[in-house]
């Protein structure tokens, strides 16, 4: 854990907000922060946003619920790399996720998960160009540039799942839950 650092962030409104085609430049960014026990998300609206809406990158343990996110240009929330684990995602509503011109945002989806090691649980997703639920899942942790070190032989694609439950998705134009082929987690 973390000692230093709290945040919480509760009834927020946020609007027109992140930066397009710039890396980082999102409306709720937390990143690196390790580990974030007793900080969370709760109750936020975020709506016409540029750059994704809640990015969550090597930050582990935070609380995301009942937020809702509407007209989000990019993936609406997002565990990046796959070495995030223990956040929990629940009872949060996604409306009207589309693409960004930017690579990875080009196939947006309402929850992009890279690591599987976190509890998704009773959220909505609806009106969403391509996914509701994407398990973004690779062998090895994504790195932000050559000086991010990586735990070696983490594979966040061997890694279980850990809650995925009462989640609904509606109106999306490609898959309602994808799982990124070669996701084939260990047993314990």
């Amino acid at each position: 854990m973390n000692p230093k650092l709290l945040v919480r962030i509760s009834n927020v409104e946020l609007s027109n907000v992140g930066q397009s085609y710039r890396s980082s430049r999102h409306p709720i960014n937390f990143n690196r922060n390790d580990n974030m026990l007793d900080s969370y998300i709760h109750n936020c609206s975020l709506h016409k946003t540029f750059n994704r809406a809640i990015n969550i990158h090597l930050t582990n343990y935070l609380s995301i619920k009942h937020n809702f996110i509407y007209d989000i240009k990019g993936s609406g929330f997002v565990l990046h790399d796959g070495r995030e684990i223990g956040n929990t995602l629940a009872h949060n509503l996604a409306i009207f996720v589309k693409p960004s011109a930017s690579n990875e945002d080009g196939t947006p989806a309402a929850f992009m998960v890279a690591s599987p090691n976190n509890k998704i649980n009773h959220n909505s997703v609806a009106g969403c160009s391509h996914f509701g639920f994407w398990y973004r899942t690779f062998d090895e942790p994504l790195r932000e540039d050559e000086s991010d070190e990586i735990s070696y032989g983490y594979r966040p694609n061997r890694v279980q799942l850990d809650e995925f439950t009462g989640n609904v998705v509606h109106s999306v134009g490609r898959y309602g839950l994808w799982i990124f082929p070669g996701y084939t987690p260990f047993n314990k």
